[in-house]
């Protein structure tokens, strides 16, 4: 089972966007001094909506919590100020309808 997370964030305010990096850069730094596994961020801005934002939170692999993660549970709370913020975790499933990737050669 892979496990991502999710954080949406509509802002209140579309100036707002440089506090968004801002605060994620802070988490990242201070997820580098902690001792939670780590990890991986990726922000999305919606190229229509400046005021809706989205990161990625991709975890080690062999972590298969289905609980929120330290670092990304601490970035939402941060985004709470900002705006309407929701924080989920999805985890992949295996469907009967998926089709094997074929292998070159």
């Amino acid at each position: 089972m892979q496990a991502i997370e999710l954080i949406s964030l509509r802002l209140h305010n579309s100036k707002d966007g440089p506090l968004v990096e801002s605060t994620l850069e802070k988490i990242i730094l201070l997820q580098s001094v902690g001792k939670t596994p780590p990890v991986h961020f990726e922000l999305f801005q919606n190229p229509v909506i400046p005021n809706d934002w989205l990161v990625l939170v991709q975890r080690s692999a062999g972590c298969a919590t289905v609980d929120k993660s330290i670092p990304a549970a601490s970035l939402a709370e941060s985004f709470r100020p900002l705006g309407r913020t929701h924080h989920a975790v999805w985890v992949s499933v295996q469907s009967r309808t998926q089709t094997p990737v074929a292998q070159g050669g």
